[in-house]
């Protein structure tokens, strides 16, 4: 499937979606976000396979967050738009903050070891499903997905996660940062326009 044309040019507003080349579950196995057809079913963290509503394409100027392969249990390095929410799902978290799992922008993430920034410019491409919706990329990386009846560009209000307060991430980064060492020797996907 093309992009159209107003697709391609660059936005720099977009703070939410999965860089092309992000890798997916699916019930076929995993593949490229830029693969994937409204329809197709996605797995999902606490919902098994879901299908997919709706893609929406975007251009993005602006300068992405990577993510290095191992971290997170990642397979190979991520990029992240700096308000891509990330579902944090350790043990430290719950000590640290009292909160089994919460929802953290990765934007939040800069500072801690294996943390860097990537290229600017990249497409995007915006998963909606019927309620809200946690994906795997790149095999271990838990990424927060709208509903159909949410602005995928504001901050995920949900009733069924946790959004981590910004006083809450000192302490949650101190904790999981302890434990982000990048995995050498991994795969470097190199990022798709």
């Amino acid at each position: 499937m093309r992009m159209r044309d107003r697709d391609r040019r660059p936005n720099a507003t977009v703070t939410t979606g999965l860089a092309a080349g992000t890798l997916v579950e699916t019930q076929g196995g995993w593949r490229p976000v830029e693969t994937l057809h409204p329809g197709e079913a996605v797995q999902t963290w606490d919902g098994g396979l879901r299908p997919v509503l709706q893609i929406r394409r975007a251009a993005c100027a602006g300068g992405l967050i990577l993510l290095s392969g191992g971290l997170l249990d990642t397979c190979s390095d991520l990029p992240l738009l700096p308000g891509q929410h990330l579902l944090i799902d350790r043990e430290e978290a719950a000590l640290a903050v009292g909160i089994p799992v919460a929802l953290l922008p990765a934007r939040a993430l800069i500072g801690l070891p294996g943390i860097g920034f990537a290229r600017a410019g990249a497409a995007v491409f915006t998963l909606i499903f019927e309620a809200e919706e946690v994906v795997y990329a790149n095999s271990g990386a838990l990424l927060h997905c709208p509903s159909c009846r949410m602005d995928p560009q504001q901050a995920p209000k949900s009733d069924f996660f946790t959004v981590m307060r910004p006083d809450q991430r000192p302490a949650l980064l101190k904790a999981i940062g302890q434990g982000m060492a990048p995995v050498r020797n991994v795969r470097k996907v190199p990022l798709a326009a």
